[in-house]
Order: C-alpha cells, then sequence, then structure tokens
C-alpha cells in the first residue's frame, strides 16, 4: 500500500475526523495533505475496522455558495477542497449539480453597482450573496479616483432584477439587457467590459436591444477589404443619404424584409476567419426596384453596388463602424420563432428576432460574435438591383 508515512500525532487527528462522521477517507486525506492509503493505516492501526465508504457529506447552503462564488473567481476544484475541506470530487459533484439546476437552487439577481463618481456596473450573482459586489476591472476604477477619493470611498448595490428559478441562461441573458439598457458598456457612464461599445456607438446601443434586425456576415468583396468596404459605403451615405448594401441571400429578399420591418443591419463577424467566402464579382448594378418592377437608376454619384447580378440590396441611410458582442443565442429566426437564427455560406445576411435559443438543440455553435458596424435601413429597407 503506498503513501507516505505519517507521525502517531497525526495518526491520531486523521482517526478523530474519520471518526467524527462529518468526512470520507478522501475529505480527510485532502484535509491533511496526505494520501488515502495513509488514513487508512491510521485507521487500522488504531484498531477502526474499515468499511464500504458511504455517500460523501453534502455541503451547507453556505457551503455550497462559497463554492460557487470561489470557482467563478478560478479556483479549481482542488483549491476549494483544501479550505473547505471536503474532496475535489465533491466540489466537482456540487458544481455539476448546480449548473444542471439540481436540488438546491439559489436565487439569482441581477444587480447594479454605483460608485461614487456616478459610474455603474452591471453583474450577476447566483448565490445571493449579500457581500458580493461584482468583479469589474478594479484597474479601470483605479484609474477614475484619486488618492485622497479612497479614503473615504462609497458604492452602493441597487437589485435590478431577480429570480428563485432562472436557468443560467435565462440570467445571462437578463444581464446583457440591462448592461445595454443602463449603458454600462459606454466607457462614459460605467465600467462593464462585457457588450462593451466605444464612445461614439449608440447607434449600436440601440441596435443591440431592437426586436427585430438584419445579421450579416462580413468578408472581403472583389479585392476590397472590409474597412475599404465601410469606409466606401460611409462615404455614399455623406454624400447622397443613403447606400445600397448587395446580397443574394434568400433569407433576406426585399419580400421578406418588408414583412419584418428591421431597423437597423449589424453587420458581424464570421464564426472562423475563412468562414467568409471572398467574392470576386465585379458586376455593377445601374437599377433598382422596391417591387421588381418599376425600375430607377442608380444614382451616378454613388459608388459601384458590385456582385453577382441579379441580386437584392439593402438600403442603409446611416453607417457607423464599431467595436462590439453580440449573443446570437438570444436570437431566433424572425419568420420562424421556434427556430435559432441561422448563418452558412449561400446565407449569411438573414433577418433575426429577439428570442432566447439557447436550449434549442439547432443553435449556431459560435455564440458571440463581433459587431464590426451597425447599419440604419431607410425606409425602403430593401430592393431588387440588376
Amino acid at each position: 500500500m503506498g503513501g507516505k508515512a505519517v507521525s502517531s500525532e497525526l495518526q491520531v487527528s486523521l482517526v478523530a475526523a474519520c471518526q467524527s462522521g462529518r468526512f470520507t477517507i478522501a475529505e480527510v486525506a485532502t484535509r491533511f495533505g496526505v494520501s488515502d492509503s495513509s488514513v487508512k493505516r491510521a485507521l487500522l492501526a488504531h484498531g477502526v475496522k474499515l468499511t464500504r465508504r458511504g455517500p460523501a457529506r453534502k455541503l451547507s447552503e453556505e457551503e455550497e455558495a462559497e463554492v460557487v462564488r470561489r470557482s467563478r473567481a478560478g479556483e479549481s476544484p482542488r483549491a476549494i477542497a483544501k479550505t473547505m475541506p471536503v474532496s475535489p470530487q465533491t466540489i466537482r459533484n456540487t458544481l455539476a449539480r448546480l449548473r444542471a439546476g439540481g436540488e438546491r437552487r439559489f436565487r439569482a439577481i441581477v444587480y447594479e453597482i454605483t460608485y461614487q463618481n456616478g459610474k455603474i456596473y452591471v453583474g450577476q450573482d447566483r448565490t445571493d450573496d449579500i457581500n458580493y459586489f461584482g468583479s469589474a476591472d478594479s484597474a479601470l476604477i483605479a484609474a477614475d479616483f484619486t488618492r485622497a477619493d479612497r479614503e473615504r470611498f462609497t458604492v452602493t448595490r441597487s437589485i435590478l432584477w431577480e429570480s428563485d428559478a432562472a436557468t443560467r441562461q435565462e440570467v445571462d441573458r437578463v444581464e446583457s439587457e440591462m448592461i445595454l439598457r443602463y449603458r454600462s458598456n459606454d466607457p462614459e457612464v460605467g465600467y462593464n467590459k462585457t457588450l462593451r461599445v466605444h464612445l461614439h456607438d449608440p447607434l449600436l446601443a440601440t441596435a443591440l436591444t431592437a426586436d427585430c434586425v438584419v445579421l450579416s456576415v462580413m468578408g472581403p468583396h472583389a479585392g476590397e477589404d472590409e474597412g475599404r468596404i465601410f469606409a466606401r459605403k460611409i462615404a455614399d451615405v455623406e454624400a447622397t443619404g443613403r447606400t445600397f448594401w448587395l446580397h443574394r441571400s434568400p433569407r433576406a429578399r426585399p419580400d421578406v424584409v418588408r414583412r419584418s420591418r428591421p431597423t437597423f443591419v449589424l453587420f458581424i463577424t464570421p464564426a472562423i476567419a475563412s468562414g467568409a467566402r471572398p467574392t470576386n464579382e465585379t458586376a455593377s448594378a445601374t437599377e433598382y426596384a422596391a417591387d421588381g418592377v418599376q425600375w430607377t437608376p442608380i444614382p451616378p454619384d454613388h459608388s459601384p453596388v458590385t456582385g453577382k447580378l441579379p441580386a437584392s440590396a439593402l438600403v442603409l441611410s446611416g453607417l457607423t463602424q464599431c467595436d462590439g458582442v453580440i449573443d446570437l443565442w438570444t436570437y431566433a429566426d424572425a419568420e420562424s420563432s421556434e427556430e435559432p437564427v441561422r448563418l452558412r455560406l449561400g446565407a449569411s445576411t438573414v433577418l433575426a428576432r429577439r428570442g432566447d435559443t439557447s436550449g434549442h438543440p439547432g443553435r449556431m455553435m459560435s455564440r458571440k460574435r463581433r459587431v464590426l458596424a451597425v447599419g440604419s435601413l431607410a425606409e425602403t429597407g430593401c430592393v431588387y438591383v440588376r
């Protein structure tokens, strides 16, 4: 039998811990930093008969809350077990049960922290810990305060939402909604780095809370990279009040756009770098029609609208580059609210409506995408081009 030898004093402590009935052999071994076999030898040496091990000790509600809190802070099950004390496997089992919505549920809250400079931080706590004040970036906060400010530093926490039965996905969704609603991801307003936007992105913050949007995967086109394409389209808006964004996706045709009436277009990154296939078509459209019957010439002062023709084109009255994040699991297909939004080659521009699809087996595997730009749809929304 392996394991290092232990002193007689330590053997007495090992036996006492085992006979207390509070810990398994594995938990005693973890607590005292010895092997299971060392604990068993100590028991045999003191005439204690080894019996088949029963179930591991259950954690109290307070201990479960501590396990969740420390796991969320990045501690491993082994590190947590050394101070609880229980076995690492007990910690792993506890976390697995709580994540799966097991027998014990804690009240989940989404809160707002207000600092004395008026800035805020929005976060969530699934353990209902009265002493938890979030995990905002300390360096980010410190940059806003002097040493004198620290001498008397006041923060307050307000509960924005709470639930005894919400799933983890529901809590995540509400937290994101509150971050956007209270603009705590705007550096002038708050300290949230999740869903962070730059100072000049009010359009993105509004678009991310809209009920229905167009999602379009961005990639290079006809030798132009994304930056040049955006610059050219923004120049069109400034010069003519609109720009045409050509696409050939059957899930964002003019008739589909008219039915759903979205107001924004979110241009997002592909799931992987090679996910957006570069197009080489350089044919220029010269006419557009909202109904496909009455055609109007594209103004000559508009930059070329190129691609494989005939096609559809989104009509944008505004376009702003940005740097944000979108969670695709919070959107459903605009035409079928029970189905998750899906983006793929040949249909990389789609209409999406707000809806929790995190539990759908057909959801997108790449959940979070960067938002590169946001566009405002003109009243005509989408047209046919040729």
